[in-house]
C-alpha cells in the first residue's frame, strides 16, 4: 500500500471500489510524492500509442500458455483448506463489489470478474477513445468480450472515422514477443482503397509497460495509468453486471 510509504505497482486495479477508493486516497493524501502506477500493459503497447497520435476475449488462457514455451506448472503442494479459502474471499469480494442478491447469481459473478480481469484491460484503452458511457450524439461505442473454446484470440480496438479506418490488434499476452499491429485504412490519392500495416516493435506489452514504470520511478515521467483513472472503470464494470441483471 502507498501508505507505507513504497512505491506500487497494480496488476490491474482492485475488484472492489472501496479497496481502490483506499488507494487512490492514500497516493493523493499525504504520501503524494508515492508513485502508483495501475498495470494496463495494453495502454503502452506501441501500436496503441501511435494510434492515438493518428486518431487526434478469449480463449481460456491455459491453450496459449500450454504452447508458450514456458513450461507451465501446476502446483498442489498448498495447504489443506487453501482452495475452499481462496473460494470464500471470492465471494467476499463480489458481495462487496455488486451487494448480497446480486453476488448470489454465478453468471453475475463471473462477469464482472472477466471484467476486471482481461476487461478491463480493454476498457482502460477504450476509454481513450470513448466515455465510460458507450454511446454519444452521432456514434456509438460497442465492447464485446467472451471466452469460448475456439483457439483463436481476438482482440482489438476498431475506430471508423469518416476518412480513415484504424484498427489496433492484440495477440495472446501468454505468448511472449508477439507483435502488436496497427492498421490504417483509407483513400490513397488517386481513390483507391488502401490499407497500411505498421508493426512498430516485437516488444511485449509487459516489458514496454515496465520500461514505463521505470522511466516515471527514475526520470520523473509522468503516470498514465493512474488509479484515479483506473477507478473509472468501475463504472464501466456497474453499467454492464446491472444491465445484465435488469435482463
Amino acid at each position: 500500500m502507498p501508505g507505507y510509504g513504497r512505491h506500487l505497482q497494480v496488476p490491474p486495479q482492485v475488484l472492489d471500489a472501496s479497496a481502490a477508493q483506499s488507494v487512490t486516497s492514500a497516493s493523493s493524501g499525504i504520501f503524494k510524492w508515492v508513485i502508483v502506477f495501475v498495470g494496463y500493459m495494453r495502454r503502452y503497447a506501441t501500436a496503441f500509442e501511435e494510434a492515438e497520435a493518428v486518431i487526434d476475449e478469449v480463449h481460456p488462457n491455459d491453450f496459449f500458455v500450454q504452447q508458450s514455451g514456458t513450461f507451465p506448472t501446476r502446483f498442489t503442494d498448498f495447504p489443506a483448506g487453501s482452495n475452499e479459502d481462496r473460494l470464500a474471499r471470492g465471494q467476499r469480494i463480489a458481495q462487496l463489489a455488486l451487494g448480497p442478491k446480486l453476488a448470489q447469481d454465478p453468471a453475475l459473478v463471473r462477469t464482472y470478474r472477466l471484467l476486471g480481469g482481461l476487461g478491463s484491460h480493454d476498457l482502460s484503452a477504450m476509454r481513450l477513445f470513448i466515455t465510460a458511457l458507450f454511446e454519444y450524439d452521432g456514434f456509438i461505442a460497442a465492447y464485446e468480450t467472451a471466452i469460448d473454446k475456439v483457439g483463436s484470440f481476438d482482440a482489438h480496438i476498431e475506430v471508423y472515422g469518416d476518412g480513415k479506418r484504424v484498427k489496433i490488434e492484440y495477440d495472446t499476452p501468454y505468448v511472449k514477443g508477439l507483435p502488436v499491429t496497427l492498421t490504417l485504412g483509407y483513400n490513397d490519392e488517386k481513390g483507391h482503397y488502401t490499407e497500411k500495416v505498421i508493426r512498430p516493435t516485437y516488444k511485449d506489452t509487459y516489458t514496454l509497460e515496465y520500461e514505463r514504470l521505470h522511466a516515471c520511478l527514475i526520470a520523473g515521467e509522468p503516470v498514465k495509468t493512474t488509479p484515479e483513472d483506473a477507478k473509472l472503470d468501475f463504472d464501466i464494470f456497474e453499467q454492464v453486471v446491472h444491465a445484465l441483471a435488469r435482463n
